[in-house]
């Protein structure tokens, strides 16, 4: 087996970077940027090696062979597609910040 195939691709959409981006900018104003930054480490890491473990099937769109799930990191709340037989994953809404979180 080699190392491709273990990981999963991952593509995020420009919504989801300026997402992310906003949310570390909140964050970052009041002296919490750790927890987003590492929050979105898990995120990419979580999402490329075992995507279908980070978060619960949400919706299944057979049309396009997707399965649609959501899941939670530190304070973030992400929807995303697998591609199964690609082994592809899409991060086309934005990213939330949970309301426990307050930035």
């Amino acid at each position: 087996m080699s190392v491709d195939d273990i990981y999963f691709t991952v593509s995020y959409a420009q919504r989801v970077t300026d997402s992310l981006r906003a949310a570390g900018e909140r964050a970052k104003a009041l002296g919490r940027a750790g927890e987003v930054r590492d929050a979105t480490r898990l995120l990419w890491s979580w999402l490329r090696a075992d995507p279908e473990s980070f978060g619960e099937p949400y919706r299944i769109h057979k049309s396009f062979a997707l399965t649609e799930y959501i899941g939670f990191a530190g304070p973030l709340i992400v929807r995303y597609n697998i591609h199964h037989s690609t082994k592809h994953v899409f991060l086309l809404a934005p990213v939330r910040v949970a309301r426990w979180a307050r930035f």
